[in-house]
């Protein structure tokens, strides 16, 4: 499946309003340089600059072009110094109770375990490459269906990693790409602040060699979940993408809570 099938699939399956986001890191000056996108002439914050490429196209960059120190110490931009690890940072920062708290999530908050000399985001369907990282922006109702589309195939997801900061650099890019997984984020209020998402908001990061399984996971649980107004919706969806029907067999009537709540109200005895 191609990157833009991808992103098409995910779209119309999820209906989701924020088109899918691809990243990919480039670990070497000389692989930055061949890499075909534009460079962002101004220093923003990752998250600002993975909203822009939605519109924008592929962007690329280096540490030179952050102004947020925690993306570039999430995504192996820079080296992680001692302040932040000893917990002194975080705890100047009034979001942990004290210095062992602070240290704590300091150590233990996923981040990139290589140097990397920058990286490249945009829309999925824009990537002639694999990505890393494939990142979606929906709602709470759509993040339950990727975790659905999860349970589906493998069960009970056991290792979220989640403290609502850091949210696009760590918890939505840095953590599923070394988990090899998935990984939800709350979003944070720095993004939120710099980004302007909406209150409703908030994101699945998804290992880019994962994808496919996602998409497996939201076809082979669609029939059973989606109430019918939502399966019209989507089959409207993938029309409009010209998109294979041929292989998706959508029903009506086929929830399986349609015929779960059956237990009688027990009597006082």
């Amino acid at each position: 499946m191609t990157n833009l099938e991808q992103s098409d699939y995910l779209s119309a399956l999820l209906d989701l309003k924020f088109i899918p986001v691809g990243f990919k890191f480039l670990k070497t000056k000389e692989e930055f340089e061949s890499f075909e996108a534009q460079t962002t002439k101004n220093k923003t914050a990752y998250c600002a600059l993975l909203k822009r490429s939605m519109t924008k196209g592929l962007i690329k960059a280096t540490v030179k072009n952050l102004n947020c120190p925690g993306a570039a110490r999430a995504l192996g931009l820079m080296e992680i110094p001692e302040i932040f690890k000893s917990g002194v940072h975080g705890l100047k920062m009034n979001i942990y109770k004290d210095v062992n708290i602070s240290k704590f999530v300091a150590n233990n908050v996923i981040y990139a375990k290589e140097l990397h000399y920058g990286f490249v985001v945009g829309p999925l369907a824009d990537f002639s490459y694999n990505t890393d990282v494939v990142i979606l922006l929906g709602s709470p109702y759509q993040a339950m269906r990727v975790a659905q589309s999860y349970t589906y195939g493998y069960g009970i997801k056991k290792d979220i990693t989640l403290t609502g900061n850091q949210a696009f650099c760590s918890e939505l890019t840095a953590t599923p790409f070394l988990n090899q997984n998935i990984n939800f984020s709350m979003l944070c209020s720095g993004t939120r602040f710099i980004a302007k998402w909406d209150d409703n908001t908030l994101g699945i990061g998804i290992y880019g060699e994962f994808v496919e399984k996602i998409i497996e996971g939201i076809l082979g649980t669609l029939n059973s979940i989606e109430p019918n107004a939502k399966k019209k919706k989507i089959i409207q969806n993938l029309e409009n993408k010209k998109l294979n029907l041929q292989n998706i067999d959508i029903k009506m009537n086929e929830n399986y809570y349609l015929d779960c709540y059956t237990l009688n109200s027990v009597k006082k005895s």
